[in-house]
C-alpha cells in the first residue's frame, strides 16, 4: 500500500515537470521557426510553464542528482522519464542555442528605425492607372463614427452599429465611386468600372459584369484570430463591408451568389456575417478553415454552406526567393473574374506596446498592398522580406509587388478602398484618432467621439497607398501622448514597396519582376504630397500636364468645420498655374555651343554625336538596363556601362567587346585604361573595383568595395574616375561619401558627399563632386568647400536631377539636369533644359534644351566635349597604364 502511495506521490510530483517540459518543447517547436509566434495567445500561455521548468532544471542541486532523479523516474514510469529526457535535450539545445546566442543577440539586435524619411514632395514615379488616372478621392463625414473610445469595454466596441451610421458610409462610399468615375450615378460608377478592367485587362471592349463572373472581396481581418470577437482591436468594420455589397448587388447589378467576401488568414466574425446575411442570404464568405461550431449558423438556411474554408492552389509565383506555401491561395479567388480590394488605413508598426499590446510588427503600412498577405496559405514565409529589420532594407526586392501583379489575384482588381472610419497605428491596435488637419480630433481623453471617418477610393492601388502614406505621416506631427511619445510612427522603408510597385520593369531593387513570364508593366504611380498643408499632388498643381496623382476630397454631412473643409476642397480643385521650366530664350547657342558627344539614362539606351549644331551620329543599344556612364575613346570607339553589362562599338555601330554583369550585380561606371584595358565597378554583395583585359578577358587588379547596403545593389555606385596620380575616386552613392583608393585598394582620402553620383579630379587636383541631385561642390584635399552651385542659385531654371559635371579650362563648369522618363514626359512648350554652363559666379552662359526632333537628345547623364588632342583613356592605375 505504502508502495502504491509512494507510485501515486511520486506522478503527482512528476505532473509538473513533464507539463513544464512538454510546455518548453511545444513553444520551441513553434516559437523557434517563427519568432513572432511568441505573441500567439497559446505560447503567451505556454511560456510561463516552459520558464518554470527551466528555473526548476537550472536550480537543481547537480547533473549528477539531477540524473539520479531521471533514472529515478525512468525506473519508475519509463514515459515519463523518456519525456523528461527528451525536454532536457531540448533544455540543452535551447540553452545553448537559445538563452547563449539568442542571449548575446539580444544585447545586439539592431534597434528598429521609426524615422521614416519620405520622398521629394511632387515627383511622381510610374504610369498612373485609372478612368481618370491617378485619381485618389477622400470622402468624410464626422457623423459616420461616434464610438465614446472606452477601449477596454467589451459591451461597446467600436464596431457596434450602434457607434457607427451606417448610412452615413453608404453615402461616402456611393460618393467616392461617382468622383471617381466622373459617373452621374453608381450604376453607371460600376458599368464604368467593369469597362475599364475587361477593356485593359481582358482586351473585351466595353463588356461589362456577367451573371457567372465571381468578385471575390479582400477584407482585412488581421486580428480576428478566433471565431469570435469583443476585443477593440481594428479590423475592416461589418458597416463598410455591408456598404460595398449594397454596392454590388443593387448598383453594379451582381448576383448575391457571385460575390465573395474573404480573408483567408484569418475568421470571419460573427457581427459581419449576419450583419451581410440578413439582407443577402446568398453572399459567400471565406475563411482561414471550415466553420466552427460556436459560429452562427445561416439565418435562413440553417448551415454552413455560404461560409467555407480554403481549397488551396498554387496561385502566386515569385520573381526572387524560393517560397512553398507562399505560392498557394483559395481555389475560390483563384476563380474569381474581378476583386476588390478592400483594406484599412492603418499603419503596421508602432515600438510602445503598453496599451495595444503584441509585437512591434514588421513593416510600415497596413493598406492594399499588404492586404493580400491575407490571400495566401504560406504568409509567414514572406514576413522576412518585409521586415525592416531582416530582408526589408532599403531598396530590396518585394513580395508584395508579386501578389499585386498577380494574374490570379492582384491583377483582377478593379477597386481599391480603404476603409478610414477607425484608423489604427500597428497591425494590432486600437482606433486612433487624428488630431491633425483636416480631422482635428481630440486625442486627450482617448475616451472621446472624434475619428477619421473617412473612406477613400481609387483605380490605382500605388496612388492610393501613396495617399494612405502621407495622410498617416502627417498624423505623426506633433501629436505626442502624456508621456511625451508620439501616437503615431511611420517605420523606416514605408514608401519602398510603392518605388518598386511605380516601376517593376526597373525597380530601385534591381529585380527582374516578371508573371507570366513577361515584366511587369507598372502598377501605379507614387507620389508624394507637396505638404501637409496643401497636401497637393502634381495634377492638383497642374492638371493637364501632371503626371502623378489627383486628389480628390470630398466634405459630407455635418463637417466639423464645415468653411475650412469646403475651402481645403475647392483648393485641390483649383489648378497652379504652370510655372516656366526655363526662360523662353535661352542663353548661347544651343546645339552650335560645343561639339559633344552626348548620353543619359532612359527608357531606350541612346547616345549622340553633335557637331556643327546638329546630330551627326547617334546609336541606340538593344538591351535593357540604364546608361549610367559613357566615353568616346580617341579612336572614335564608344564604351559604355549600362547597368547589366559594358560594351565598346566602334564608330559603325559594331560591338567590339562586351562584358555581361553577373546575375544579381549591376555595373554603372566604366572607364578605358589605354586600349586593351577597362576599369569598372561590379555593384554586388560584395561590390568590387575590377581591372580586366579586354584582348585576354584576364582580371588584372580586383579588390571589395565597401557599400552602405550590400543587399541593395541598385543604389551603390554610379561613377568613378582614375585620377593623374594613379589612384581612383569612387563616389559612394549610398554610403555618403567620396573616398580615394591607391591601386591596392586602399582608403587614402574620403569626404562626406550626400549622396554624391559622381566625383572628378580637377586640374588644381581638388574634386568636383554632384552630390544630393541637386548640388554641385568643389572641395580640396582638406576636404573644405571652395566653390558650390546649386539649383536655387540660378532660380530661373528648373534643374531636375544633377548627375554629372566637367570643368572647363575658362572656370566655367558644365552641369547635366537628368529628367525621368520613366516618370513621364516633358512637354513641349515648356521642357526643361538638358544642361547648363555657368561661370565661378554662378552665371549662366549657356543652356542646352533639344527635345524635338531632328535632334531630340532625351534625359542628360553624361556630356563630354570632343577635342581632337584629347585622350581619354591616358590613364593610370598604379602601374597598369
Amino acid at each position: 500500500m505504502r508502495a502504491g502511495r509512494r507510485a501515486a506521490d511520486s506522478w503527482r510530483r512528476s505532473i509538473p515537470i513533464c507539463a513544464g517540459a512538454a510546455a518548453l518543447v511545444w513553444f520551441l517547436l513553434r516559437v523557434l521557426p517563427k519568432p513572432s509566434r511568441a505573441s500567439y495567445p497559446c505560447q503567451r500561455a505556454a511560456f510561463p510553464m516552459a520558464s518554470a521548468f527551466v528555473i526548476w532544471l537550472v536550480g537543481a542541486v547537480s547533473i549528477r542528482s539531477l540524473i539520479g532523479r531521471f533514472g529515478s523516474l525512468f525506473a519508475r514510469h519509463r514515459t515519463a522519464a523518456a519525456l523528461g529526457m527528451v525536454s532536457a535535450l531540448a533544455v540543452a539545445v535551447w540553452t545553448l542555442g537559445s538563452f547563449v546566442s539568442q542571449g548575446v543577440a539580444d544585447t545586439q539586435t539592431k534597434v528598429t528605425d521609426f524615422n521614416f524619411v519620405p520622398a521629394r514632395p511632387n515627383a511622381p514615379v510610374g504610369v498612373a492607372r485609372g478612368i481618370n488616372p491617378g485619381r485618389v478621392v477622400w470622402a468624410r463625414d464626422p457623423r459616420a463614427t461616434r464610438w465614446a473610445g472606452h477601449l477596454k469595454q467589451n459591451s461597446d466596441q467600436w464596431w457596434l452599429d450602434q457607434n457607427t451610421d451606417q448610412a452615413a458610409v453608404d453615402a461616402m462610399l456611393a460618393a467616392t465611386l461617382t468622383k471617381l468615375t466622373g459617373t452621374a450615378t453608381c450604376e453607371q460608377a460600376w458599368q464604368a468600372l467593369f469597362e475599364y478592367y475587361n477593356n485593359r485587362s481582358r482586351q473585351l471592349a466595353k463588356r461589362g459584369y456577367r451573371p457567372g463572373e465571381l468578385v471575390a472581396v479582400k477584407i482585412n481581418m488581421n486580428n480576428a484570430t478566433a471565431s469570435a470577437k469583443t476585443d477593440n482591436f481594428i479590423d475592416t468594420s461589418p458597416q463598410m463591408v455591408l456598404a460595398m455589397v449594397r454596392q454590388l448587388v443593387n448598383q453594379a447589378h451582381v448576383r448575391p451568389q457571385d460575390i465573395l467576401v474573404y480573408d483567408a488568414k484569418r475568421y470571419m466574425m460573427p457581427y459581419t456575417l449576419t450583419k451581410v446575411w440578413s439582407e443577402f442570404k446568398d453572399v459567400r464568405f471565406l475563411q482561414q478553415e471550415p466553420p466552427k461550431p460556436d459560429q452562427p449558423k445561416h439565418p435562413v438556411y440553417g448551415d454552413y454552406s455560404r461560409l467555407e474554408g480554403p481549397q488551396w492552389v498554387d496561385g502566386v509565383s515569385y520573381s526572387k526567393g524560393v517560397y512553398n506555401d507562399a505560392k498557394l491561395i483559395p481555389k475560390q479567388v483563384f476563380d474569381a473574374t474581378y476583386l476588390v480590394n478592400l483594406a484599412l488605413l492603418k499603419a503596421h508598426s508602432y515600438p510602445y506596446n503598453d496599451l495595444d499590446g503584441g509585437d512591434n510588427g514588421q513593416t510600415a503600412l497596413t493598406m492594399t498592398g499588404k492586404n493580400h498577405f491575407g490571400s495566401i496559405k504560406g504568409t509567414p514565409e514572406l514576413h522576412a522580406a518585409i521586415n525592416t529589420d531582416q530582408g526589408g532594407v532599403k531598396n530590396a526586392y518585394s513580395p508584395m509587388v508579386d501578389l499585386a501583379a498577380s494574374p490570379n489575384l492582384g491583377a483582377k482588381t478593379v477597386l481599391f478602398v480603404l476603409d478610414g472610419l477607425y484608423c489604427g497605428r500597428k497591425w494590432q491596435s486600437y482606433p486612433q484618432h487624428f488630431p491633425n488637419f483636416p480631422f482635428n480630433n481630440r486625442a486627450i481623453p482617448y475616451e472621446s467621439p472624434e475619428w477619421p471617418s473617412s473612406v477613400l477610393a481609387s483605380m490605382d492601388g500605388v496612388a492610393l497607398d501613396s495617399v494612405g502614406l502621407d495622410l498617416l505621416l502627417a498624423q505623426t506631427r506633433n501629436n505626442n501622448d502624456e508621456l511625451g511619445r508620439p501616437r503615431i510612427l511611420i517605420r523606416a522603408n514605408a514608401d519602398d514597396y510603392l518605388f518598386e510597385m511605380a516601376q517593376p520593369g526597373n525597380p530601385p531593387s534591381g529585380t527582374v519582376y516578371k508573371q507570366a513570364g513577361k515584366v511587369v508593366a507598372s502598377l501605379g504611380v507614387h507620389e508624394r504630397w507637396e505638404n501637409d498643408a496643401t497636401m497637393r499632388y502634381s495634377r492638383n498643381i497642374d492638371p493637364v500636364n501632371g503626371q502623378g496623382i489627383e486628389l480628390v476630397y470630398l466634405p459630407l454631412g455635418g463637417a466639423k468645420d464645415k468653411p475650412a473643409d469646403l475651402a481645403f476642397a475647392a483648393s485641390l480643385a483649383a489648378p497652379t498655374p504652370r510655372a516656366a521650366l526655363a526662360p523662353e530664350t535661352l542663353p548661347g547657342r544651343g546645339l552650335a555651343q560645343y561639339d559633344f558627344f552626348y548620353a543619359g539614362e532612359s527608357k531606350e539606351e541612346r547616345m549622340f554625336i553633335v557637331r556643327d549644331g546638329r546630330v551627326v551620329w547617334s546609336y541606340t543599344h538593344p538591351g535593357k538596363g540604364e546608361i549610367s556612364d559613357a566615353v568616346r575613346m580617341s579612336s572614335g570607339n564608344i564604351l559604355f556601362a549600362h547597368q547589366f553589362g559594358v560594351t565598346e562599338i566602334s564608330a559603325d555601330k559594331k560591338v567590339v567587346w562586351n562584358l555581361d554583369a553577373q546575375p544579381g550585380t549591376e555595373i554603372h561606371t566604366a572607364q578605358p585604361i589605354g586600349t586593351d584595358r577597362v576599369m569598372f565597378i561590379v555593384n554586388g554583395d560584395p561590390a568590387k573595383l575590377v581591372v580586366m583585359n579586354k584582348v585576354t578577358g584576364g582580371v588584372e587588379r580586383e579588390f571589395v568595395l565597401p557599400a552602405g547596403n550590400p543587399k541593395s545593389t541598385h543604389g551603390q555606385f554610379r561613377h568613378a574616375r582614375l585620377t593623374r596620380e594613379g589612384t581612383v575616386l569612387v563616389a559612394h552613392m549610398d554610403a555618403g561619401k567620396v573616398c580615394e583608393y591607391d591601386a591596392a585598394g586602399k582608403e587614402v582620402w574620403s569626404v562626406a558627399a550626400a549622396n554624391p553620383w559622381s566625383a572628378v579630379q580637377l586640374e588644381n587636383g581638388n574634386v568636383l563632386i554632384v552630390g544630393g541631385r541637386q548640388s554641385v561642390r568643389e572641395v580640396n584635399r582638406k576636404g573644405e568647400s571652395v566653390w558650390e552651385y546649386t539649383a536655387a542659385d540660378t532660380p530661373d531654371y528648373k534643374l531636375n536631377s544633377l548627375q554629372l559635371a566637367i570643368r572647363l579650362p575658362d572656370g566655367n563648369t558644365i552641369v547635366n539636369s537628368w529628367f525621368n522618363l520613366w516618370d513621364g514626359t516633358p512637354d513641349p512648350g515648356n521642357a526643361p533644359v538638358q544642361a547648363v554652363e555657368v561661370t565661378p559666379g554662378k552665371k549662366v552662359v549657356w543652356a542646352l534644351r533639344s527635345w524635338t526632333p531632328p535632334a531630340d537628345l532625351g534625359p542628360a547623364t553624361i556630356i563630354q566635349l570632343l577635342n581632337e588632342k584629347d585622350v581619354p583613356e591616358r590613364v593610370r592605375f598604379g602601374d597598369i597604364q
